[in-house]
Order: structure tokens, then C-alpha cells, then sequence
């Protein structure tokens, strides 16, 4: 019967520490010795108090509590602090953006919204708001249930997606010169962590100045990385003596790193004249092309007026490539 029991105690104690992964000991008697009741009542208690704390031992929806999910790294750390779905950063305007409804995991917190939340300048973690700006948008530690506090700031995450007051990053954005939000300028961290995206083929008319009223036009952008490819086809309505340039699309500037005047692509015209070659060209900082010339009495590698280099009513094709800033996931 001794025997039996000390089995028994022997079983029960390793079935406690399997499940609590924590340590207990007992006292190794050897053979014919006596257990008093003194010892046995010491561990038998050790015995049930560890049972008891054992996790989910008996659990029920009425007694499971928040604390019994450690958020160590060795359980739900990085489950707590990793998750992220859906909260996606997207434009309002000029002043503002919206996180959409958002399931994330902030420092051992769990989050879940069910509408957009506002994300205004109000937010800015310190200072004020400065122009020319790159901004991150986070979320705050803190932020549980269904709250979520953004934050707004210039400083940029750790590779983790945490910066050092423990804020969860959500995206980043520019604001331009005139302290505007530049729409297409919103990177998400949680679908790509910033890397540049591809998109497809988008129509657009663009605006042209010195080449009068364009017509026929037929025109078409996509994003490939973080450059700017551009498909130009148009009619020259009555080309003029100012300087001649096609608009990029809406929100998109080209980057500050561009040299001074650079070749952005080319293009031909539909007339059986082909000594001349149509140089587009791009230069740092600006929201449009511009264009240039190549022939036995133009250098390609400089801007001209449209009258100097477009006839009126001939249709020319352009096709180019050029690194922008402004994107928006």
C-alpha cells in the first residue's frame, strides 16, 4: 500500500510540473523508511498548491484572467506584441489621415477597433509641425480594447516596428513644403515594412504649358518601385514661346537626389522627319517634365521652349522613367 501511494504522489508530481513548467521537489526516502505525517502533509500541500496554479487546470470563461497570459518572450510575447491586421493608414487631407478598423498587439496589449480613427497634428509626439518632413504615425503604448491613440512623429522605428517609448508604428508619410500631407507619400509598415510596391498601368491628363490646347491625349503612369513610369501620346495644339512641360499625376514630386537637369526619356513625333530626337527631361524637386532636343543644332541636355521644339498639330509619343516621391500604398 506504501508502495502504491508513493507511486501515486510520484505520478501526481510530475503531472504538476509538466504543467506549471515549474520546479517543486520532495524528499527521496529510501526503502522501509517511515513518512510521517508532518513531511506528507508538507508535501501534499506543495503538491495541490502547484495543481491549483496550474494553467488552465480549470479554466472556464469566468475564471480565465488577462494576467494568465504571460507576455514573456518565451509565451505570448511575440504573439502580444507582433500581431498585426488590417490597420491600414490612409488619407483624409491635407491635415490629416485615418487608421482604418484595426486589429494590432501593443507591448502585451490587444487592440481592436471597429471604425477609423482620426489621426490629426494634434497628435505630434513633440514640437510643431514642420514642412519638408518625413513624419512616422504609431500607435501609443497604452492603447487597448477598442482604443487605439495614434501618434505622430519625426523619428522613425527600430527594425522590430517599436520606437524607444515603445510605440507600435503603423506607416510614414511626407509633409511637403506647404506643410501638407502629400497624398501619395503613405508607406505601410505592417504590409510591406516600407519596401516600394508595383502598380499597374492608370490613365491621367495630365496639364501642358506652352504646347496650347493638346488634344488626342492619351496618357498613362504606374508605379514600378519607388520610380515614376510615364506613356505620353498627344497632339500639339498652338505650341508657344514659354519654357514647355507636361505635369506629373497629382501628389507626385521628383525626388531631391536628381542631378541638376537629367534625361528622363524619349520620344518621336509622326512625321517621316526623323533627324530630331524629343529628350524629355527631369530635374530635382518639381511636379512636372520638361523637354529638350537632339540634333545637329540642339543639345539634348537642356530645356527648351515648346515652339523651338514642337510643331503645332503633329502628335508626338513619349515614354520615360523617373524617381518620385509622393507614393501612396
Amino acid at each position: 500500500m506504501k508502495k502504491l501511494f508513493v507511486l501515486s504522489f510520484v505520478f501526481l508530481m510530475a503531472n504538476v510540473y509538466a504543467g506549471t513548467c515549474t520546479s517543486i521537489s520532495r524528499s527521496n526516502y529510501a526503502a522501509n523508511s517511515v513518512l510521517t505525517s508532518t513531511s506528507l502533509n508538507a508535501q501534499l500541500n506543495t503538491a495541490y498548491n502547484n495543481q491549483n496554479a496550474y494553467d488552465l487546470g480549470c479554466g472556464t470563461d469566468g475564471t480565465l484572467e488577462q494576467g494568465a497570459l504571460n507576455s514573456s518572450a518565451d509565451h505570448f510575447g511575440a504573439l502580444l506584441n507582433g500581431i498585426m491586421q488590417g490597420c491600414k493608414v490612409t488619407y483624409a487631407t491635407a491635415a490629416t489621415l485615418n487608421i482604418e478598423d484595426c486589429n494590432a498587439g501593443v507591448n502585451g496589449k490587444l487592440i481592436q477597433t471597429a471604425t477609423n480613427t482620426t489621426v490629426a497634428w494634434t497628435a505630434l509626439d513633440a514640437g510643431a509641425e514642420s514642412a519638408s518632413t518625413l513624419y512616422y504615425v504609431y500607435i501609443q503604448t497604452g492603447s487597448t480594447g477598442s482604443t487605439l491613440t495614434p501618434e505622430i512623429s519625426a523619428t522613425g522605428p527600430s527594425s522590430d516596428g517599436y520606437n524607444s517609448a515603445g510605440d507600435k508604428i503603423l506607416a510614414r508619410f511626407y509633409n511637403d513644403a506647404s506643410s501638407s500631407i502629400e497624398q501619395y507619400s503613405i508607406d505601410q509598415w505592417h504590409t510591406n515594412g516600407f519596401a516600394a510596391q508595383n502598380q499597374g498601368w492608370t490613365a491621367f491628363t495630365p496639364s501642358f504649358t506652352g504646347f496650347g490646347t493638346a488634344t488626342n491625349i492619351v496618357c498613362y503612369f504606374r508605379r514600378v518601385g519607388e520610380d515614376l513610369e510615364l506613356r505620353l501620346r498627344f497632339t500639339v495644339g498652338t505650341s508657344t514661346a514659354v519654357e514647355a512641360r507636361i505635369a506629373l499625376p497629382s501628389g507626385l514630386t521628383s525626388s531631391s537626389g536628381i542631378g541638376t537637369l537629367e534625361v528622363a526619356g524619349f520620344g518621336h513625333r509622326d512625321t517621316s522627319n526623323y533627324a530630331r530626337e524629343h529628350v524629355m527631361l527631369i530635374e530635382p524637386s518639381v511636379a512636372y517634365v520638361t523637354f529638350g532636343a537632339a540634333d545637329g543644332s540642339n543639345v539634348g541636355l537642356a530645356k527648351k521652349n515648346a515652339n523651338s521644339v514642337f510643331s503645332s498639330g503633329e502628335t508626338y509619343s513619349f515614354i520615360g522613367k523617373i524617381k518620385v516621391i509622393g507614393w501612396n500604398n
